[in-house]
């Protein structure tokens, strides 16, 4: 996935400085135990949903938006 507007602007600003972004993953299961995957975008491995929350984004949000 492409960096967001807001790591764009910060990494003008700070070049190849250490940046630490907030991120995410949810553990998602069924009634039976079962656990949510989602392949990656690459189509080379499987993963927990997960991701990076945008400056201004509650952790609430970033999850909806994140759960495929």
């Amino acid at each position: 996935m492409a960096a967001s507007t807001y790591i764009r602007g910060m990494r003008t600003k700070i070049g190849h400085d250490l940046l630490l972004i907030p991120c995410l993953a949810e553990v998602i299961t069924d009634h039976e135990g079962r656990i949510l995957l989602q392949e990656k975008s690459d189509g080379e491995a499987w993963s927990l949903p997960a991701g990076g929350i945008e400056a201004g984004e509650s952790p609430v949000i970033a999850v909806i938006r994140e759960i495929p």
